[in-house]
């Protein structure tokens, strides 16, 4: 959250679920943004044009796809 957001999002860590990877894909699927080893909660997006985006999340045990609005 937020959502939308303008140029930060922030992802929600889990303590004993730690985030692997986290990659932002545009509406085509095309790879836009790889952050391995996710040390901060917060994601810069500002080089992000506005639109719709796809955020996967990687942890351990799963993998999360949710829907982010860059405004």
């Amino acid at each position: 959250y937020p959502n939308p957001a303008e140029n930060y999002f922030y992802v929600p860590t889990i303590k004993n679920n730690p985030i692997e990877w986290v990659t932002i894909k545009d509406v085509q699927g095309k790879t836009c943004m790889t952050i391995n080893a996710l040390q901060s909660a917060i994601i810069d997006i500002s080089s992000l044009n506005s639109g719709m985006y796809w955020v996967e999340l990687k942890t351990s045990g799963n993998t999360t796809t949710t829907k982010l609005i860059k405004k």
